[in-house]
């Protein structure tokens, strides 16, 4: 008879610990949903924002050969010499002293 209250009692105290601890998990994962969905919730929604401005700049000022709008592509600069480099480019304006600089 004794046994059979301490086995109960054994049990009992299992179960209760065991929903003590699936309680505790919970608690921290809907903690760390609500830290997730305030930090990425924003995120998301300024990406979505940017794509939509951006799909509508794409439609507005598409360009006539259906290239898209912010790729550009400029020409390469002339080869110089027979590897390959190319000198600065000429320092046409003489305000601009050290101009030869920035290449």
């Amino acid at each position: 008879m004794v046994l059979t209250v301490v086995v109960a009692f054994v049990g009992y105290l299992a179960t209760y610990l065991n929903g003590l601890r699936l309680a505790q998990r919970q608690a921290r994962l809907t903690r760390v949903n609500v830290q997730l969905s305030d930090f990425y919730g924003p995120l998301f929604a300024l990406m979505e924002t940017n794509s939509r401005t951006y799909d509508i700049f794409s439609e507005r000022y598409a360009r006539p050969d259906g290239r898209d709008p912010s790729t550009t592509t400029f020409p390469l600069p002339p080869r110089n010499s027979p590897s390959g480099a190319s000198g600065p480019p000429p320092c046409s304006s003489p305000t601009f002293r050290r101009c030869a600089t920035w290449w």
